[in-house]
């Protein structure tokens, strides 16, 4: 499969299923949780968390992230992805500005909330498995 197709085929799976399993390490051990994921065409993925969260310490110890889309358990074999990556926090202003959603007023006062942070999160690997596929296609984001 082409790269411009593995591409668009896990655009498709991180939109259907924003909700991905995000793992971090913490000393030796992994720590994973379910997080909401936002993806552009070039596959730029952002997160949202609390500035105190221990996912955010964990990062900034160790920005190796691991991240797992497309798990549904009333599809018996549908597409994933797994995706390898790198991660930052980030708490610039108009990033903050540019991303804030009024759903997130549920946990914070606005953009400028100092609990409010981003997670931004920079794919080195992804492999994605198509239906009854044994072996995923593989896409590297720089080349």
């Amino acid at each position: 499969m082409e790269d411009e197709q593995i591409k668009e085929k896990i655009i498709d799976i991180i939109k259907k299923y924003p909700i991905a399993a995000l793992a971090t390490v913490e000393g030796d051990e992994p720590r994973a949780r379910y997080i909401s994921i936002e993806t552009d065409e070039d596959l730029n993925l952002v997160a949202f968390t609390f500035t105190q969260s221990r996912k955010v310490a964990q990062i900034k110890d160790n920005k190796n992230v691991y991240l797992l889309f497309g798990a549904d358990p009333r599809e018996e074999k549908n597409p994933f992805v797994n995706i390898e990556a790198t991660a930052e926090i980030c708490l610039d202003m108009d990033a903050r500005r540019q991303f804030w959603q009024e759903a997130f007023g549920d946990y914070f006062s606005g953009p400028e909330d100092p609990n409010y942070a981003i997670i931004r999160i920079s794919p080195r690997r992804i492999e994605y498995y198509g239906s009854y596929e044994k072996e995923p296609d593989i896409y590297c984001p720089e080349g």
